[in-house]
């Protein structure tokens, strides 16, 4: 794909790269795109790149790629599998993939895939070559079956007009001011569409030829030349050639819109640029990325997306490669013979010529030629110490401060160095490193151990002996010195950072063990600066760079967190603006501390080598800063170095839920608003991970993120600074919302803060819900058992006072009959003893009838409705059948196995025994005795009556009469009804309703 249409957007870079102080940054190989074998990339509005491939669509976010099945929701829809050659993104994020199976529109944040239909494709022609969209329409042009070309809209839909060609398009330009489309198709014929007519352009055997819109006469570029055609028939005359030797080659231009065009040839990046007047294009040729695993040089195709970045790839093998055109601001300085050195310490000689330390040699620049090698400084017969750490200069004359022979002064002109002799002899050897000339002219020295006072008059070092802390400091190793404006000495110490008045030896102490304002992160210090308003940038080993107000402490404090690529400071230098530049182990880093931002420069800006040394850091009068490492000595330019590029979009690219289960995690990969608004952690759930990433694929590692956890109340409940991907340890079950922001290796904030909304789920045991209902089964528990406790308690009671009242009523009345009758008996006369012993067995045989009756109301066995039955016809047959009575027992809708309750058997047949016992004795002249007991719905209906002769209503019994009958009833919620018929008889009527 060319995507020229989003190019318009490159107009300030495309001038800003092609004039004469510009250079383009180095190209970079991207290890993840080259392990594939690209086809076409393109970027959408969100950020993401998108890269075809023999086997189909991929999504890159600078770390992985990621098949598209694994970004849509499971359908029927899918792009069949094979090879994308034509793949463009267009402004409203809509992904277009054309190929074999023909052409695709791809909605990344809904995750919808549709099969847009092509007009009049013949049957099994409907492949797709290549894409283009016009910036001034915004329409499609799609190169498909046998060499159709045609136009659709941004919805899919196609526009009138086709053009028919020989063979498939597979390049394609617009003309900027006129209506005309320029084409190239297979076989490397040039065509011009407009107005309805295809006008072929010329053509040259043994070339390949590319038209230049815009251009009269009209222009062409081949690889190696220029070539123009007076008249649209006419012959073409070469104009303007850059390359003599070797064969023509297709290629893949890039064009930008300022009438530039970029184009690779052969191991070399030709740029092309027109004037606006029209003419000859400016020419300039640098370097291109070269695959060494192949012989034969590759055909390279080159695109740009919208933040400007250069890419190149082949897609004929694996190898893509990305650059970002800027200003060179950092410069290496080659070394002798281009030999590789390592410097040590820098200074600006009073002759102007510039002088590094080195291992061996020591090397010089020429004055006034600030891109002239190094070459070595001519030493005479002096013998050359192992290495100077320090060198200073003082009017005309130079210092050195070295690791074995302590300090001294150089003769720049000859090359002598004379070493100073102590004035008291030190007890062990000393390592002199730093030198500094304070506003009083007076020369201090810093060494492995001690602080130390030189008279250059006398060429003497002398310990410095005020105050109490002089015996400190003897023993201290003293790697820098610094002057505030209040005339104090600032010491970096291997014990932290130290304030000395020098006319006192008052000495304040600066480390991790200080009270507050005085505690800093490390006392391992190994460089400062100090700024006009007093307070001290330091540089440490172990946690970066810090800003230390004297009387506040630490104010700023710059870690690998916070964009340094290493914690190891070795040197610190004043920009432009307040600004200052830090040399570490890791590159170089320019820090802003109003807007606090940090970027990084490493060997992809122009350092030999990452690591810079220690105190090899210079800065000259007119703000060009010096650093050398062990990849030589860097000019830097801070006046050049780039603008601050567009702010980068925050992007999540996936989650992933690891559980109980096991370390390995499910990953989601689907856009955003495709997935549940809500990330949702099931109960188990060990930790989540949210991967990020930057829109910027210069330079992915250098990205860096910060998170904040907050609860439902807002409260953070944690925060941290971590690389791409974060592993959250899941909270406590509740909601909560992550808040993730970044910012690239510049140090340039993203444009957007992710808030991630997060339910934790609890395990169903613990959540709070679970646990009310616990409660609430817990105390429904605990009341049921109490109230079935109290019920059968209840019942316990009601059945023994049942079991009282029927003894006492029943049995005890008889037992005391019999007992009464007893006691008659011996009083009576033999004539009436007889009829008093059948009274005494008449109620003898009672009471025991009783208590029969008593227990068979108890017996669980007998809970049913045949028991009760059996019961009555047994009393039946004892009292009305023995009496000479016909009786009946008639049961309507009650089987023998109808369970009945204790307390409904019990009363019912308490009223029938009464009943039946009143009738036996009161119904006069009654022959038949009727026991009906029926169901009707839910109302038991037990009926006993007699034929007897009508009379007067009958008294009541003396057991338990009408009046208990009705006690009996109205346990059982129901009424007794006894009185005469109207056909003549009694009845007694008991209606119940029955339990449910």
């Amino acid at each position: 794909m060319r995507v020229f249409s989003v190019f318009w957007g490159l107009l300030p870079l495309a001038l800003l790269s092609l004039c004469p102080a510009a250079r383009a940054q180095s190209w970079q190989r991207d290890a993840v795109l080259s392990q594939v074998l690209v086809k076409q990339l393109a970027r959408d509005s969100a950020g993401f790149m998108w890269v075809g491939t023999d086997e189909g669509l991929l999504r890159y976010d600078g770390y992985e790629l990621v098949p598209l099945r694994q970004l849509r929701p499971t359908g029927p829809d899918t792009i069949p599998p094979g090879p994308v050659q034509g793949l463009l993104a267009d402004a409203t994020g809509t992904i277009w993939v054309g190929g074999p199976a023909g052409l695709f529109r791809y909605v990344p944040a809904t995750g919808r895939l549709t099969r847009v239909p092509l007009p009049d494709v013949p049957q099994g022609r409907a492949e797709v070559y290549d894409l283009w969209q016009l910036p001034r329409t915004g329409h499609l042009w799609v190169s498909y079956g046998h060499s159709q070309l045609r136009g659709f809209d941004r919805n899919g839909r196609p526009q009138p007009g086709r053009w028919q060609l020989p063979r498939p398009v597979r390049w394609l330009a617009p003309e900027a001011h006129g209506p005309g489309l320029w084409v190239l198709t297979d076989g490397g014929r040039i065509f011009r569409l407009a107005e309805g007519r295809v006008t072929a352009g010329p053509t040259w055997p043994g070339r390949f030829l590319l038209p230049v819109p815009d251009t009269h006469p009209q222009q062409f570029v081949s690889t190696q030349a220029l070539y123009e055609q007076a008249t649209p028939c006419g012959p073409l005359r070469e104009r303007q050639r850059w390359q003599r030797t070797g064969p023509e080659e297709g290629f893949q231009p890039l064009q930008l819109p300022n009438g530039t065009w970029e184009l690779v040839n052969r191991g070399r990046l030709i740029t092309l640029r027109w004037p606006a007047a029209g003419g000859s294009p400016a020419v300039a040729v640098g370097p291109a990325p070269q695959d060494g695993s192949s012989d034969t040089p590759l055909k390279y195709t080159m695109q740009a997306t919208f933040d400007s970045l250069r890419w190149m790839y082949s897609r004929g093998q694996r190898g893509c490669y990305k650059r970002l055109p800027m200003p060179r601001f950092i410069t290496p300085l080659a070394g002798p013979a281009g030999e590789v050195y390592s410097t040590r310490s820098i200074v600006r000689l009073p002759d102007g010529r510039l002088l590094a330390s080195s291992y061996s040699p020591l090397l010089t620049q020429p004055a006034g030629q600030p891109a002239a090698p190094l070459r070595p400084l001519p030493l005479g017969s002096a013998k050359v110490p192992r290495i100077l750490y320090g060198l200073l200069v003082a009017g005309p004359r130079v210092f050195f401060a070295e690791e074995n022979h302590g300090f001294g002064e150089l003769n720049p002109a000859t090359g002598a160095l004379t070493p100073f002799a102590y004035v008291q002899p030190p007890p062990t050897a000393i390592g002199a490193q730093v030198l500094l000339r304070d506003r009083r002219g007076q020369l201090w020295g810093g060494a492995h151990p001690g602080l130390f006072v030189l008279d250059p008059a006398r060429r003497q070092a002398r310990p410095y002996a005020t105050g109490p802390a002089a015996a400190e400091l003897a023993r201290r190793d003293i790697r820098g010195l610094g002057e505030d404006p209040q005339g104090r000495l600032w010491l970096a110490t291997d014990q932290g950072l130290c304030c000395l008045t020098p006319a006192t030896g008052q000495l304040r102490r600066y480390g991790p063990g200080q009270p507050a304002p005085y505690r800093l992160p490390s006392a391992n210090i190994l460089c400062l600066y100090i700024t006009p308003d007093g307070r001290v940038w330091a540089g440490t080993r172990d946690q970066g760079l810090l800003l230390v107000d004297p009387a506040a402490g630490v104010v700023q404090h710059y870690t690998t967190g916070t964009g340094l690529l290493s914690p190891t400071v070795v040197s610190v230098l004043p920009g432009r603006a307040g600004e200052v530049w830090a040399g570490t182990y890791a590159g170089l880093a320019r820090v802003q501390p109003a807007r606090r931002r940090t970027s990084v420069y490493t060997t992809a800006d122009g350092l030999r080598n990452a690591e810079l040394n220690r105190q090899a850091a210079w800065r000259d009068s007119d703000g060009t800063l010096y650093f050398g490492g062990v990849g030589g000595l860097h000019r830097v330019e801070p006046a050049r170095a780039p603008a601050d590029p567009p702010a980068p979009r925050l992007l999540l690219t996936g989650t992933t839920r690891y559980l109980n289960a096991g370390p390995q995690g499910s990953t989601d990969y689907r856009p955003a608003p495709a997935r549940d608004s809500v990330l949702t952690l099931p109960a188990h759930t060990q930790f989540a991970a949210y991967h990020l990433a930057l829109s910027d694929y210069l330079n992915p590692e250098g990205a860096r993120f910060r998170y904040q956890l907050l609860d439902a109340a807002g409260r953070v409940q944690w925060r941290t600074t971590t690389p791409r991907t974060l592993l959250l340890p899941v909270p406590q079950p509740g909601r909560y919302t992550l808040l993730v922001e970044g910012e690239n290796s510049r140090g340039v904030r993203t444009a957007n803060v992710l808030r991630l909304p997060l339910l934790v789920q609890a395990v169903w045991w613990r959540h709070p819900a679970a646990w009310v209902l616990a409660a609430a089964l817990l105390a429904g528990g605990a009341y049921w058992l109490h109230r079935r406790r109290l019920a059968r308690a209840l019942r316990e009671a009601q059945l023994r006072t049942g079991i009282a009242a029927d003894l006492h009523d029943e049995v005890g009345t008889l037992l005391t009959r019999v007992s009464v009758q007893a006691e008659l008996l011996r009083g009576l006369p033999a004539d009436m003893q007889e009829k008093a012993l059948d009274n005494l067995l008449r109620n003898s045989r009672a009471a025991a009838s009783t208590m029969r009756d008593v227990v068979w109301g108890i017996d669980a066995r007998a809970d049913s409705a045949g028991s009760l039955f059996d019961r009555m016809r047994e009393y039946l047959d004892h009292t009305a059948a023995a009496a000479g009575w016909q009786t009946e027992l008639i049961t309507t809708g009650w089987p023998d196995t109808t369970p009945l309750p204790p307390a409904v058997r019990q009363s019912v047949y308490r009223v029938f025994k009464e009943a039946v016992t009143n009738a036996v004795r009161h119904a006069h002249g009654a022959t038949l005795l009727r026991v009906q007991m029926s169901r009707r719905a839910n109302q038991l209906v037990l009926s006993i009556a007699d034929d007897g002769q009508p009379q007067a209503p009958r008294p009541a019994s003396t057991g338990m009469g009408l009046l208990n009958m009705a006690q009996r009833a109205a346990l059982l919620g129901g009424h007794v009804v006894a009185g005469p018929q109207p056909n003549g008889g009694f009845e007694v009527r008991l209606e119940a309703p029955l339990p449910a």
